[in-house]
């Protein structure tokens, strides 16, 4: 019975033989990938849209301009260059005159700020944001310098992220920093009655704030109460086309003037630069003219001694 058995096996073998071996050589050229692949990493390459200067927010599809492209990547290279070298002057000086009074009146406040963002040897990479007219908002994610830091790749390699803005000015290509965009002179906003004269000063654009500097002038001979944090958050609103925003971080600042003095504050909104809703003006809720002072409260909460209390609209609009 053994004997039949290998008889039959032989005869099976010598009559499939070549599909047998075609199977074997399959099998091993199998085996062989698959130890290939086993041994050697390899990434998948993603398809990508990339394009650098295709801003990514809705607008009205406005690229930056053929002619504005090398201006503008040859100066980020520029300041990021000298921020590598931890050239302060150089850096400082591709800067906006408005970016340099608001956020490093000083070359000193600028210096401790590259060294933050700088402690070692970054590289970058860019994207367009949002562009409108002479301004356009890049994205930046800057990143160690894998070369110059001795870093093997086997790190997770974090980014910080940066939002800058270029401004085609009349004395050539300046650049503002850390989502500073510009400040605008407002003067003409303004509200006078014969209590109180409120006028907004300037607005500080940043690309997801807006900070209005206001001017308040108490012409009564009572204490005026703009703004008090025991009480309710809409007390001082800014209005948009189709939205109130309420004011943000002034959870324990209240701003109360003294009879006959004038006072002057910031306000910041929540308000990203791309947005196509418009600032129409700021309201006042609840101007309160009060008697005693230090304020006192009744058991609802509500202020004491309250001599005249109204709102009122400050518009933003020439």
């Amino acid at each position: 019975m053994l004997l039949d058995l290998r008889l039959k096996i032989y005869q099976f073998f010598k009559r499939h033989k070549n599909k047998i071996v075609i199977f074997l050589i399959i099998i091993g050229i199998i085996y062989l990938i698959n130890q290939y692949l086993k041994h050697h990493d390899f990434q998948a390459i993603p398809s990508t849209t990339y394009n650098p200067d295709t801003p990514i927010m809705v607008t009205e599809g406005e690229e930056v301009p053929s002619n504005l492209k090398e201006p503008i990547y040859a100066l980020i290279e520029e300041y990021f260059d000298a921020c590598n070298e931890k050239d302060y002057e150089k850096a400082y000086s591709l800067l906006t005159e408005d970016c340099k009074k608001d956020l490093f009146p000083e070359l000193d406040d600028f210096e401790v700020y590259v060294d933050q963002m700088f402690n070692d040897k970054k590289v970058y990479t860019v994207q367009n944001y949002y562009n409108e007219e002479d301004k356009y908002v890049y994205r930046l994610r800057i990143f160690e310098d894998i070369l110059a830091t001795g870093l093997t790749g086997e790190e997770e390699l974090g980014y910080r992220t940066e939002v800058i803005t270029m401004h085609n000015t009349e004395d050539g290509m300046k650049l503002s920093v850390n989502g500073y965009i510009e400040r605008k002179e407002m003067e003409f906003a303004v509200y006078e009655d014969d209590n109180v004269r409120i006028t907004v000063e300037s607005l500080k654009k940043e690309y997801e704030k807006e900070t209005y500097t206001v001017k308040a002038y108490n012409k009564t001979e009572y204490q005026l109460v703009l703004l008090d944090h025991n009480m309710d958050k809409d007390q001082i609103t800014l209005q948009l086309n189709a939205e109130v925003r309420i004011l943000k971080n002034n959870t324990n600042n209240d701003i109360i003037i003294s009879p006959g003095e004038t006072e002057e504050f910031e306000l910041e909104f929540t308000k990203y630069y791309h947005e196509t809703d418009i600032s129409r003006g700021i309201h006042f809720n609840a101007l309160r003219f009060i008697k005693s002072f230090p304020m006192t409260y009744d058991e609802e909460g509500n202020l004491q001694d309250t001599i005249e209390n109204y709102a009122i609209t400050l518009n933003m609009q020439e």
